[in-house]
């Protein structure tokens, strides 16, 4: 193996107007075709899952496009042209085209093979001319080898991600290897292989597929073990992808595309060749239902409470409550708590018997809930429905029968009358000395007065005691 090198790669982001007859939806199968000088042009198609809305969505700019990798969460589609020597990208529908990769001829000449992480955002991709395996940063743009050989012919590549491996088939040594994300730790999974052509790995059951030069297609454990010959039926040496989502295998043969189950039954020919659509190269799957940027198998784990394999805000949901219509117990009528008191999977938002119903939501249904309108009480208690039975003061009284329900009760001068209701709390307000009804604690202060006549009577006093006085000291 030859040392790895850094090499940085000027990014063109060149631009081509591409003319669509119609804007196209993100699912889909996509795929490439290099020109047939005159018979067929250049063309990257998309169409639906059954086969039909075939789009050509790039026709500009191409020669001889091969692999093709999509990417769910930017909604881009990757390909390598083996005979513009580069790598280019485009959104889904095929507008905003970039120049991802190019660079000296003898950097990037023939690129076979592409894998996509998306999370980190490069691209892996093979050379079978330049010999190499190489990693482009797509936010950094730079492009590092990863790993070199003189006579490998390095052809189809995926990734595991969560394993933090690559694979690859040699179509030159007639291996399938796999190493680290950075080139290191190469292993031979499996050796003596015919030609291998391209290769597609199926974590979810830990195996791996690939097909030979001529048409064979093959599996086996991730580890090399347990190797196999799958019928897959009149299969040719192009390219393969694998739908994780329908447990599919994608595959050409000479009538066109065709998809199997995992075991090579229940073949389809799902886009047969003609005049104009001849059979394609590079092979993608895309499945992102709701326009969100996640792959849609990537939901299942959370969001597929039925288990068809579809994202459950992809499936009908006609009450519009957020729950799909398979998994209501209410369907055509909203009820997102789907509440179901007696358990008998019908929502309580929609029983026909009243008595199963729950109208105050409290999980008990009204047939057994002595207070079917409060919320709080299942029972009327001590002070009977609507009312709570609370005793804020803790004293042991229910606030509805507490004379002071908010603090103790208490009498602290010893009059019969509870502080809180006490109209001199600390006096004893039975008494009334003038017995005029009111409590000497509440009576005003008594304050002598003078009245009119007594003040005449006083000045009289003074004056004649002032006379006699005078009178003595004459």
């Amino acid at each position: 193996m030859r040392s790895r090198q850094l090499v940085l790669v000027t990014v063109l982001f060149e631009i081509i107007a591409v003319p669509l007859a119609a804007s196209a939806p993100s699912s889909g199968i996509y795929w490439s075709q290099p020109a047939i000088p005159n018979v067929s042009p250049a063309v990257i198609w998309r169409a639906d899952f059954d086969g039909s809305n075939i789009q050509a969505i790039v026709t500009q700019g191409l020669s001889g496009p091969w692999p093709v990798v999509a990417d769910v969460s930017t909604h881009k589609i990757y390909w390598g042209d083996v005979n513009l020597n580069r790598i280019q990208r485009a959104n889904l529908d095929g507008t905003s085209i970039e120049t991802v990769v190019s660079g000296p001829f003898n950097f990037i000449e023939d690129p076979a093979g592409l894998a996509i992480d998306p999370q980190n955002q490069r691209l892996y991709w093979t050379d079978f001319n330049v010999d190499k395996i190489a990693r482009t940063d797509l936010i950094a743009h730079t492009t590092v080898t990863l790993v070199t050989g003189e006579k490998d012919i390095p052809l189809g590549i995926d990734l595991n991600l969560d394993a933090g491996l690559m694979y690859w088939v040699d179509s030159g040594t007639g291996k399938l290897r796999r190493a680290q994300l950075d080139g290191t730790s190469v292993q031979d999974v499996l050796t003596g292989l015919n030609s291998p052509r391209d290769l597609a790995l199926d974590l979810e059951h830990g195996r791996v597929f690939w097909n030979l030069g001529n048409g064979n297609m093959w599996r086996a454990n991730l580890d090399g073990t347990n190797s196999e010959r799958i019928d897959f039926g009149f299969t040719s040496d192009g390219f393969l992808t694998l739908d994780r989502l329908d447990r599919k295998l994608y595959y050409m043969d000479y009538r066109g595309i065709v998809r199997a189950d995992l075991d090579g039954t229940h073949r389809e020919l799902v886009i047969p060749t003609s005049d104009l659509i001849r059979a394609g190269f590079g092979l993608a799957v895309v499945h992102d239902c709701n326009e969100n940027l996640i792959d849609d198998y990537d939901e299942l784990s959370n969001n597929d409470c039925n288990g068809n394999r579809n994202p459950d805000d992809c499936d009908p949901d006609t009450d519009g409550d957020g729950v799909t219509d398979d998994c209501d117990n209410c369907p055509q009528i909203p009820n997102a708590d789907q509440l179901d008191c007696n358990g008998n999977g019908i929502g309580n938002a929609c029983e026909p018997n009243p008595a199963d119903a729950d109208d105050d939501s409290d999980g008990v249904c009204n047939g057994a809930d002595g207070c079917p309108l409060d919320p709080e009480k299942t029972e009327p208690g001590i002070c009977g429905c609507g009312v709570s039975d609370a005793d804020s003061d803790g004293d042991g009284v229910a606030d509805c029968d507490d004379l002071c329900p908010g603090s103790p009760d208490v009498d602290s001068d010893g009059d019969s009358v509870l502080d809180c209701n006490d109209r001199c709390p600390g006096k004893d307000d039975r008494i009334d000395e003038n017995a005029n009804g009111i409590p000497n604690c509440l009576e005003p202060a008594i304050i002598p007065t003078v009245s009119h006549w007594g003040l005449i009577i006083l000045t009289l006093l003074l004056l004649i005691a002032a006379k006699t006085r005078f009178k003595r000291l004459a």
